[in-house]
């Protein structure tokens, strides 16, 4: 008789609590957790997460990474709360706003968090940063199914690196860097191993 074969699943504290399913407040419909991936309807990424929020209604995904984003946080500049706004639909073509963190322009129709009172618009990256949920000095290794490592690092130079995909610099508190490679995002270090296997 032959034994089971033994599934390994690993997930966070923080994924695990998500209900099953969520109502979240910006989607009309229940999201279930699913193996099927798709563009989150925030980040846009299909990689931020092995597994996605799926409205079965309408086929929309959000990762969990985003599900988790905190409906209401603190900016060390403001007294009062900021609070989630999960997008302007109507009219926001016409309306302005600007992320006081980075300066400059925010689009009305994406995530941004809020302050009615002082009327300060941020974006949810700039604030929380792209890595919201990562530790620093953690290694992983055979992360791209080769004999090599990636390392998540404070990114705490008095110069920022610059992406070894997308060319800009990395303004993130943290960094990936596998072999002697620095890239600012996970999309950019596999968008570079997708390179790399067709070349």
């Amino acid at each position: 008789m032959n034994a089971p074969k033994m599934i390994v699943f690993v997930l966070d504290v923080r994924c695990a609590s998500v209900p099953d399913p969520l109502n979240h407040e910006c989607h009309p419909h229940p999201l279930f957790i699913n193996l099927t991936k798709g563009e989150c309807m925030r980040c846009k990424s299909i990689s931020n997460s092995s597994y996605f929020l799926e409205c079965v209604k309408c086929i929309s995904f959000l990762c969990l990474t985003c599900a988790n984003v905190p409906r209401v946080t603190h900016y060390k500049y403001d007294s009062h709360p900021l609070t989630l706004c999960y997008g302007e639909e109507e009219d926001a073509t016409n309306l302005k706003y600007w992320c006081e963190i980075c300066e400059s322009k925010l689009d009305p129709k994406i995530w941004f968090y809020t302050c009615d009172c002082c009327r300060v618009t941020l974006h949810v990256t700039c604030l929380l940063g792209l890595n919201m949920y990562l530790k620093p000095l953690l290694t992983i290794k055979n992360y791209n199914d080769v004999d090599e490592e990636m390392e998540i690092v404070r990114n705490r130079g008095s110069s920022r690196p610059v992406c070894d995909h997308c060319a800009i610099r990395c303004v993130d508190s943290l960094v990936y860097k596998c072999s002697d490679r620095t890239f600012c995002a996970l999309d950019c270090m596999h968008a570079s191993w997708i390179e790399e296997a067709d070349d």
